[in-house]
């Protein structure tokens, strides 16, 4: 019997969904911490969500064969120290991509809307029918700058499109001429995009390289009215550069699924503030998707317990892997 680890908070509906999916032979370890860890000994293979699987404990997994993400960032695994113990690591490429674009086009409009301060408003005895009138905007006519053009960009860019709005973006991998014109995008340089853009959206993985990239430097460049949407990595963002724009009226407004430190402190600034939407890292996290991500880390599963070849497009950590 070959054993499946679940690392991180994964609630009765995941787990049915995996269970369902699980074909004969295979058992389920559940290690939703890492006080919990000490259970993974024997296990051949992990799922996991949200804690991270560092260097020191897959060193100690003897058994460990493949590790599978829950969904589509991998910054929590250290995919360096897995290739080199030759464990490959999986996403889930494109697995979430139109449930994180709905939350952005939602999180755009409460921000353009006030929707939150509005509605708190009225659970709290107010009429604020004319608070908000000066900061409330349409999206038609407006700009979307798109940082990163993956899955989930491109169906953002299409959906935006049809409040009337324009799309910009700016990825390090340009479209092709083609792609551009069928997505009815234009590409621009991350400057122009900061200066140009009502809206600016991230979709891009963290790393090294980004880390920070929404900060004091980057937010002086945006318009005054601009919202900042993040549905990627809260590491793109420093925290206390926005907050200090939001506060200051800087910025609109901010539209955030995620935070440098989840979950996000009790004493965070940017609980105070009106002009920011908020939501616990769920840009994903939907009834439906809970079957499409059990069967995509199953199959994969079964790929590598049979032998068979991880897809490119799945395998995050292939330069590491001995050959």
């Amino acid at each position: 019997m070959e054993k499946i680890a679940l690392t991180g908070p994964f609630d009765a509906k995941m787990q049915a969904a995996i269970q369902n999916e699980l074909p004969e032979g295979f058992e389920i370890v559940l290690a939703p911490t890492p006080e919990e860890f000490d259970k993974l000994q024997d296990v051949d293979y992990i799922i996991v969500r949200t804690v991270e699987l560092r260097e020191k404990t897959i060193k100690t997994l003897r058994k460990l064969k493949f590790i599978q993400r829950w969904g589509v960032g991998y910054d929590i695994v250290d995919i360096k120290a897995a290739g080199e113990l030759n464990i490959p690591v999986a996403v889930m490429p494109g697995i979430n991509a139109t449930q994180v674009m709905e939350l952005t086009l939602l999180m755009i409009l409460a921000v353009y809307r006030n929707l939150i301060a509005m509605h708190n408003g009225i659970f709290e005895g107010q009429w604020p029918r004319n608070e908000f009138m000066k900061r409330s905007y349409t999206l038609s006519g407006k700009t979307v700058g798109i940082v990163g053009i993956g899955n989930i960009g491109r169906k953002v860019a299409k959906r935006i499109q049809s409040f009337d709005a324009e799309v910009q973006y700016f990825d390090v991998f340009r479209l092709s001429a083609e792609q551009e014109a069928e997505l009815r995008v234009r590409h621009v340089a991350f400057e122009e995009l900061l200066k140009t853009s009502d809206v600016i959206s991230l979709h891009i993985p963290l790393t090294d390289e980004n880390k920070g990239l929404i900060n004091k430097k980057t937010i002086a460049l945006m318009k005054p009215t601009a919202v900042v949407i993040n549905t990627s990595r809260g590491g793109l963002i420093n925290e206390a550069d926005l907050f200090e724009a939001l506060q200051s009226d800087r910025l609109l407004g901010a539209g955030l699924d995620v935070f440098e430190h989840e979950p996000l402190e009790k004493d965070s600034p940017l609980r105070s503030l009106k002009n920011v939407i908020m939501t616990p890292h769920v840009g994903g996290n939907t009834v439906e998707n809970n079957s499409n991500m059990a069967r995509r880390a199953i199959e994969n599963i079964v790929k590598i317990s049979s032998g068979r070849a991880m897809s490119a497009a799945e395998l995050v950590n292939g330069q590491f892997l001995k050959k």
